[in-house]
């Protein structure tokens, strides 16, 4: 066994010896296939196989609905009354949230500013597990409508614009919906930890 394996050794340095520049290629080839595999295994491996920053982050899964009406729709949103209905009538998830990606622009002393948000049933972070860095998490009642609204910051909007001020759960401040163009008044909760 070792005698075979010294033999292709042998045979493979003549051969690297005899044709230096395929031997080279073939060499930096191999080189950069293992380096972008391991560049791409780990961008992959932080994006995709981290875990979430969520309580059993393994049991969360996301709903969408299917009109049949919209061929090649196959990830609609869910209205109101299929939600309320899939959380009345659900024997399978032990909580079920919605939320909706909005844009509005926050205003202040620091001047307009756009904000990505997300507009949320008061029950989402139960459901997922997170409690506010400071202040309080949603309450059922927040849900109701005639209700303030009342908005939870992110970590980074709240060191940026806000300067990581702890008595901001406080202040009301006023924000322009950009779908509905009104004025509205909402109380800050609380902030969430730097992961969410």
């Amino acid at each position: 066994m070792l005698a075979t394996l010294t033999q292709d050794l042998r045979y493979a340095v003549r051969t690297i010896l005899g044709a230096p520049i395929v031997s080279i290629a073939a060499i930096v080839t191999i080189a950069l296939a293992v380096g972008a595999n391991t560049a791409i295994f780990s961008a992959d491996s932080a994006v995709l196989f981290r875990s979430l920053p969520y309580k059993d982050p393994e049991r969360l899964v996301e709903l969408f609905a299917r009109y049949y009406l919209s061929p090649g729709e196959d990830r609609m949103p869910v209205s109101p009354a299929n939600f309320f209905d899939w959380k009345r009538q659900t024997k399978v998830f032990s909580g079920l949230a919605a939320s909706r990606l909005a844009n509005f622009n926050l205003s202040g002393d620091s001047g307009p500013e756009r904000v990505r948000a997300a507009e949320v049933t008061a029950n989402l972070l139960g459901v997922l597990g997170v409690d506010p860095l400071l202040g309080r998490s949603f309450r059922s009642e927040d849900d109701n409508a005639g209700s303030d609204p009342v908005a939870l910051l992110s970590y980074p909007l709240w060191q940026r614009r806000f300067a990581a001020d702890p008595a901001l759960s406080k202040r009301r401040c006023s924000s322009t919906w950009w779908q509905v163009v009104q004025n509205c008044s909402w109380r800050s909760a609380g902030r969430l930890s730097r992961s969410h």
